[in-house]
């Protein structure tokens, strides 16, 4: 109907605010180079360099840092540098690192905003909770270095495992 597709513009048109206001905000961190613990996970990974079933075999087997016995599994995040580095082509260049966290960053906007749009059942609260979200200053550190990227892909699983609770609550039938 006419009113559900306005109904959809609106949210597209808070959405892409809502990307905009983000971008903007941060935007200036996506020259800052491979530094901390983005230089160990980018630079100091062999297996993230090409993709081949021995790598893929390293990253599933293996612990997140490099021959590290440090407890950390994380083979969905060292996959996604290996996306970066080897598919996009990004290699030790850090923009592109920079580009997907803010991409992560912006679904995980979207998420949100779906999310208390159900709740709060309202577009404008909706678009504050978003907002908050979006520009919080402890996000700063997970978007704008590039091993903060785990943060992001595991805020990503919870909020769309959230929604999809919250959505499956309120329906009706099996």
């Amino acid at each position: 109907s006419a009113a559900s597709r306005e109904r959809r513009r609106s949210h597209a048109l808070l959405l892409l605010a809502l990307w905009a206001l983000t971008l903007l905000a941060y935007s200036n961190s996506f020259r800052g180079g491979l530094i901390y613990d983005s230089s160990r996970a980018i630079l100091r990974d062999p297996r993230i360099r090409e993709v081949t079933s021995a790598n893929s075999q390293l990253i599933l087997t293996q612990f997140y840092w490099y021959n590290s016995p440090n407890g950390l599994y994380r083979p969905l995040t060292t996959f996604s540098y290996l996306f970066n580095y080897a598919i996009l082509g990004d290699g030790t260049r850090p923009a592109g690192y920079h580009w997907l966290n803010f991409g992560i960053h912006a679904v995980n906007v979207s998420l949100v905003y779906l999310l208390a749009l159900l709740l709060l059942e309202g577009a404008g609260p909706a678009f504050a909770v978003a907002a908050i979200w979006s520009l919080h200053p402890i996000l700063t550190e997970s978007v704008t270095n590039v091993a903060g990227r785990a943060d992001l892909l595991a805020a990503c699983g919870v909020l769309a495992g959230l929604l999809c609770y919250v959505r499956s609550n309120a329906a009706s039938g099996r």
